[in-house]
């Protein structure tokens, strides 16, 4: 054979090799648009075409589960998991497939091989903690779950779904939960205002060990929220808090929570209210609020709550100093009671230019008052000239008890 007969022959071959590998992937690139374009039509010769491919099973097992064909579900299930035993997502299905089919213990044992498989990623957990609540898979339930509620994933979920399992049974529901997960739940249970269920988790978190500073806030918060003062101010107490006022000196950041100071901001800008450091008596830490001279302001932003025993006898000391206050209504401190009636005492008012200087008001609580409320306040002016300008700065707060002052012996 000639050396041109010889080529000719070799790119016949070739030709004939190339068009028989594109007649091979016509039918596969016809696949893959399905694939790309997801334009299913869930027929039963497509079904057979493309159970090769995963992504198309999973999808024809969602519209088999959709128009309520379990048994059809779970072989499109099967389709998948067999190609990609990883697919977490399609074996989770299957377990309610199987379930849906009356076959729960299949179900059951798919549920606990996810659960094994996929550890502590957290993207699985709620799924498997429902089908787990379904199955009646205790052990499975409680440790999605508390790994739900530790990390903080689906935590209104994660709790909503806890309390439907032990029936709103809040010691049940304790003895279920890790102690990592127990602040969560009672911030859950804050939230929804339910106070007996909280005081038995805050009790139960005690119990562990000491709870940290922010759940403690809160609880106590919570606490003076649902009128349960005297029972706030003991734990307050019994975690390190002051006896009295708290954070007098403001020394420490007001957390504005407790009873500690609560502190409040101007949207409008017509006065400021900050912890001035350095600017206090003694060159320590004050309240400083600073009034623009653009509104006739009722000020009532700088507060207090604190525990006090009904019917004894208490004097409230300070120390403050102004400058430049401007209109015949300065600012003043008062004492309320807390949720009581009966009790408002006012104290002296502030006006013009004035040096530190200590003030005192007497109080005696009501025989209903838990707690009276400290707080400066200015009252509008009824006079022309009524936009007050100027700086206020308190500091060094104190409450004792007059049978135990210097001046009572």
């Amino acid at each position: 054979m000639t050396m041109p007969l010889k080529r000719y022959a070799f790119a016949t071959i070739a030709t004939l090799l190339l068009a028989g590998f594109s007649a091979w992937l016509l039918p596969f690139g016809w696949q893959q648009r399905h694939l790309y374009l997801k334009d299913y039509t869930f027929g039963t010769e497509q079904a057979q075409t493309l159970r090769h491919y995963p992504e198309a099973m999973l999808a024809f097992g969602q519209q088999a589960w959709f128009a309520l064909d379990a048994e059809g579900a779970v072989r499109y299930y099967r389709a998948v998991v067999t190609r990609d035993a990883g697919h977490m997502a399609a074996w989770l299905k299957l377990a309610e497939a199987e379930t849906a089919a009356g076959r729960p213990e299949k179900a059951r044992a798919i549920v606990t091989f996810v659960e094994g498989r996929a550890g502590e990623v957290m993207f699985w957990q709620w799924p498997t903690a429902l089908l787990a609540h379904e199955l009646g898979l205790e052990d499975v339930f409680r440790r999605s779950t508390n790994r739900l509620a530790i990390r903080g994933w689906k935590l209104s979920d994660t709790f909503n779904l806890v309390d439907t399992h032990f029936a709103g049974n809040t010691p049940a529901t304790l003895a279920a939960l890790a102690p990592e997960a127990r602040p969560a739940y009672l911030e859950w249970l804050m939230r929804w205002g339910r106070l007996e269920d909280a005081r038995a988790t805050w009790q139960a978190m005690a119990a562990d060990g000491p709870p940290d500073d922010s759940i403690f806030l809160k609880f106590v918060s919570f606490l003076i929220s649902r009128k349960a003062v005297a029972e706030a101010g003991d734990i307050w107490q019994g975690h390190g808090g002051a006896d009295g006022m708290t954070n007098g000196s403001f020394e420490q950041t007001v957390s504005n929570q407790g009873f500690d100071w609560r502190w409040g901001r101007d949207p409008d800008g017509h006065w400021n209210l900050q912890q001035a450091f350095g600017q206090g008596r003694d060159h320590g830490t004050a309240a400083r609020v600073m009034f623009y001279g653009q509104a006739n302001l009722s000020f009532h932003h700088l507060y207090q709550i604190v525990p006090v025993t009904p019917g004894t006898p208490y004097r409230l000391r300070w120390w403050w100093r102004g400058t430049a206050l401007t209109t015949d209504q300065g600012p003043f401190m008062e004492i309320y009671g807390y949720d009581c009636k009966g009790l408002h005492v006012p104290g002296p008012m502030l006006t013009g230019e004035s040096d530190w200087h200590e003030d005192i008001v007497e109080f005696t609580p009501p025989a209903d008052c838990q707690a009276v409320v400290v707080r400066l306040r200015r009252n509008p002016s009824k006079r022309f000239d009524s936009k007050i300008a100027g700086t206020v700065w308190v500091d060094d707060f104190a409450i004792e008890t007059i049978n135990n002052s210097k001046e009572n012996g």
